[in-house]
């Protein structure tokens, strides 16, 4: 019985409040306020989208700067194990003339001791 009571009061009570000027006054408050909430909550998520957005584009920015560093890095180094490989092909070639060159001096002094 008692509960019958009890919202019967709180049922007129807000149905009192709700139908008088103060009512309305109150739910007017109320709806401000949760359109400012609302409102609130929009830019917030906005920002923080906006945030988001920054922050995966430098993150792709310092990929891209790091990816082209590393081919710079590797081209660079291609460029020298090129050049290393080109001086050795070089010396090897001047090393073999040389031996040739010793070979038929040999070769030649051999023939003239022979023939004398």
């Amino acid at each position: 019985m008692w509960a019958l009571g009890i919202g019967l009061l709180a049922g007129g009570a807000a149905g009192y409040y709700l139908a008088t000027e103060q009512g309305r006054e109150f739910r007017k408050k109320i709806s401000d306020q949760v359109n400012n909430l609302q409102h609130q909550v929009r830019d917030a998520v906005a920002h923080q989208a906006q945030n988001l957005g920054n922050t995966i584009s430098n993150a792709a920015d310092n990929a891209k700067s790091w990816v082209s560093g590393a081919a710079d890095r590797v081209k660079d180094s291609l460029s020298h194990a090129s050049d290393q490989a080109e001086n050795t092909v070089e010396e090897a070639e001047d090393s073999f003339r040389k031996g040739v060159n010793r070979a038929k001096s040999n070769l030649e002094n051999k023939t003239q001791q022979f023939q004398s």
